[in-house]
C-alpha cells in the first residue's frame, strides 16, 4: 500500500451539489464545528434536569439515557447531519457509497490490520505502564472496571469510539485525501480532531488548561489512528483503538487513584508523546514486512 499521494483505492466521493467536496479544508471546518456542537449537546441545552426526572432517581437509568442521547446524537451527525451538508442526501445510492468512502470494512489485508492494531495496543500499554512506573503512580487493579459505577464506562466509551472516528477518521481524512497526499491529509484531521475537543468546554468551563491539554493529546493521538487508517484501508482499528484508550484512561487502570494530578500528568504527557509514534512505526514494520517486489511506501 503506498502512503505518498492522494489515494487512488479510495471509492470516488458521493459528490453533492453544493461544492463542499472540491474545498475539503472549509468541509472539515464546518463538520469539526457540527460534531462538536452536537456531540455535546447534552451539556449544551442542559437536558440532565429532564434525564434526572424521567430516571426517577435511579443514576443507572439516568447513565443509559445520557448514552442513548449521545449515541443518537452521533448517529444523526454522520448520518444525516454530514450528507446534508455535503447534499448527499435522496441521492440514489449514496449510503452505500457513502459508508464505503468513509472505510467501513476489514480492509484488503485483514491480518495485517489485525497485526497493526494489536501492536499499538501493546504499545500503548507499554507506555502506560512504564511512565507509570517512572512516576511512581503505577497501580493495576482490573477489578476497578467493574466497581460501582464504572462499568458504565465501558457503554459510555462506545460514543467517541463510534461517532467520532466515523466523522474524523472515515469522513474528514478520506476527503482530505481525496485533495491532499496521505501524510498531509493526516494532520489535518488530527488537527480537527484536536480543536473538536475544544467543545468539551461546554461541560467544563472552569478548567481550561485540562480542556487545551486534550486537545493537544487528540491531535497526537489522531495522527497514529490516522496513520493506521490510511496503511489498513480500514476504520475498524481506529475504532478499537479509541475505544481501549477511553476506557483505560477514564478508569485509570494503570494509575493510582490517589496518585497526585502532577504525576499523573507526566503518563498522559508520554501517552501523547509517545504513544502514537509507536504506533505510526509497527504498523509502518507490519505494512514494510515482506513487501512485494516493486511496491512503494
Amino acid at each position: 500500500m503506498r502512503f505518498t499521494s492522494a489515494n487512488e483505492d479510495l471509492p470516488p466521493p458521493v459528490l453533492g451539489g453544493n461544492g463542499l467536496d472540491d474545498r475539503p479544508v472549509l468541509s472539515s471546518l464546518l463538520v469539526t464545528l457540527v460534531a462538536g456542537l452536537m456531540l455535546q449537546m447534552y451539556n449544551i441545552i442542559e437536558i440532565s434536569q429532564l434525564v434526572e426526572s424521567v430516571a426517577g432517581g435511579s443514576d443507572l437509568v439516568a447513565h443509559l439515557l445520557d448514552f442513548s442521547f449521545r449515541m443518537a446524537m452521533g448517529a444523526v451527525l454522520v448520518l444525516a447531519a454530514i450528507p446534508f451538508l455535503h447534499a448527499y442526501l435522496g441521492r440514489i445510492g449514496w449510503m452505500g457509497e457513502y459508508t464505503q468512502f468513509m472505510r467501513i470494512s476489514l480492509g484488503a489485508e485483514p491480518s495485517r490490520a489485525a497485526a497493526a492494531t494489536a501492536l499499538s495496543f501493546t504499545a500503548l500499554i507499554a507506555v502506560l505502564v512504564a511512565s507509570a512506573i517512572g512516576a511512581g503512580v503505577f497501580s493495576f487493579d482490573p477489578s476497578v472496571l467493574v466497581k460501582g459505577d464504572n462499568w458504565l464506562i465501558l457503554l459510555a466509551a462506545l460514543v467517541p469510539a463510534i461517532w467520532e472516528e466515523l466523522a474524523f477518521r472515515g469522513f474528514i481524512l478520506s476527503n482530505l485525501q481525496r485533495h491532499f497526499s496521505a501524510p498531509v491529509a493526516v494532520v489535518i484531521s488530527s488537527v480537527m480532531f484536536g480543536l473538536f475537543h475544544f467543545s468539551n468546554l461546554f461541560g467544563n468551563w472552569d478548567d481550561m488548561g485540562s480542556v487545551v491539554a486534550g486537545v493537544i493529546a487528540a491531535t497526537t493521538l489522531g495522527l497514529g489512528w490516522g496513520y493506521v487508517v490510511v496503511r489498513v484501508n480500514s476504520i475498524l482499528p481506529a475504532m478499537g483503538l479509541h475505544y481501549l484508550v477511553d476506557v483505560i484512561l477514564y478508569d485509570e487502570l494503570f494509575i493510582d487513584p490517589l496518585a497526585t494530578d502532577d504525576a499523573t500528568s507526566i503518563v498522559y504527557l508520554a501517552l501523547a508523546l509517545l504513544y502514537p509514534l509507536l504506533t505510526v512505526v509497527f504498523t509502518k514494520l507490519v505494512f514494510t514486512s515482506r513487501r512485494p517486489a516493486g511496491e512503494t511506501v
